[in-house]
């Protein structure tokens, strides 16, 4: 049992490295100051009433006008994918990936439960745009610290991917695929579809609201960010080359039970 007088000290300690490390795990807090693991989180759960806070999604509520229009734009995106070779379908969406995912929460006291279930603001983090396909990954870039997520950004990807397809398939391009996205106002922009347009790209309607749809939503980044657990990162360079050689590391066969279950999330609709 411990005493009184060394608990007093183990708080002390436990709250300055907390100060330091938001996001410090039991087990990284047992590791760095000695005690038990269960005596650490016993301190901070009972001694130190803290509660870790985990970010998480929350679905958009939606209008009976916006339900009725998912359903109907559900309904014509399977009718295409489904007359459509899997390998004819390409894929795309951007997130946030952190520097650092040596962490999965954050400790705070549950009376600030509510500004405290956000992740740390001062954590480096940049977007990435992953384009893929059954066959892999065809795009992986990241957005610099000088540009922004913009039309002109989404039409500089866009001419890189043209380049990109035409190595291998050099008359037609984009020409022979069907491109499938979500409705980020940068996507949707009239510029972007023109380019679009003028590259004579097929795109395919997405749902409104409607990441259970999207591949790269119900599995892609969730998955590759499974795979950094553990990881941390000196340079955007280090953490996009991990993310791009843990989504070639992915079978064709799991790429391709993947747009099988986009099919099934669209029947369920």
């Amino acid at each position: 049992m411990i005493g009184a007088q060394v608990v007093h000290v183990l708080m002390l300690l436990m709250m300055s490295h907390l100060e330091e490390q938001p996001f410090a795990s039991v087990r990284s807090t047992a590791q760095e100051l000695g005690p038990a693991q269960t005596t650490v989180y016993r301190i901070f759960t009972n001694d130190l009433g803290l509660k870790k806070f985990v970010s998480h999604w929350v679905p958009h509520t939606l209008s009976d006008e916006q339900r009725h229009r998912r359903v109907e734009l559900a309904r014509s995106l399977l009718m295409q994918l489904e007359s459509t070779p899997q390998t004819e379908v390409i894929t795309a969406d951007e997130s946030w990936f952190y520097m650092d995912y040596s962490h999965d929460g954050r400790w705070a006291r549950r009376r600030r439960s509510r500004n405290s279930s956000q992740k740390n603001n001062r954590q480096q983090k940049i977007i990435i745009i992953v384009i893929w396909g059954v066959r892999g990954p065809l795009l992986v870039r990241y957005l610099q610290e000088t540009c922004n997520f913009n039309t002109q950004f989404t039409i500089e990807i866009i001419n890189e991917l043209d380049v990109t397809v035409r190595r291998f398939c050099p008359k037609l391009g984009l020409k022979h695929l069907k491109f499938h996205w979500d409705n980020a106002l940068p996507h949707t922009s009239s510029d972007t579809r023109s380019k679009l347009s003028e590259l004579e790209v097929s795109v395919l309607p997405h749902p409104p609201y409607s990441p259970d749809i999207a591949p790269s939503d119900f599995f892609l980044f969730g998955y590759i960010k499974s795979r950094l657990r553990g990881c941390s990162f000196g340079t955007p360079d280090e953490l996009l080359g991990k993310v791009t050689m843990e989504i070639e590391a992915i079978s064709r066969n799991q790429l391709e039970s993947v747009f099988e279950m986009e099919g099934t999330a669209l029947h369920s609709n």
